[in-house]
């Protein structure tokens, strides 16, 4: 009887010199894939940081951000009234004298 459908049997591939050379290009193609993704995050997330983030900064902007986030601790637990809270954030808000 007459095999319709191909042999039943499949040989080893011969032009690469057999299943490991297949797996080492599946594995080697896996690698640069992921060697690429890695690159591209890499470079988005240096093109995401502002390029004088080394430098010392002008005005301590955090220290103020962070005296307001306490001072809005303080007032949400009810440390301070809003008239002390207001009179926080006002003096964090306003610019230091020009002689000081």
């Amino acid at each position: 009887m007459p095999q319709r459908f191909g042999p039943r049997d499949f040989p080893m591939p011969t032009h690469h010199g057999g299943w490991g050379a297949d797996v080492f290009h599946i594995v080697l193609m896996m690698a640069l894939l992921a060697a690429t993704v890695a690159l591209v995050v890499w470079i988005v997330n240096t093109a995401r940081k502002p390029a004088f983030a080394t430098a010392a900064p002008v005005a301590s902007r955090s220290s103020v951000d962070t005296a307001l986030h306490e001072a809005r601790m303080r007032y949400v637990r009810g440390e301070v009234t809003r008239e002390q809270f207001l009179q926080i954030a006002g003096d964090l808000a306003a610019r230091p004298p020009a002689d000081a």
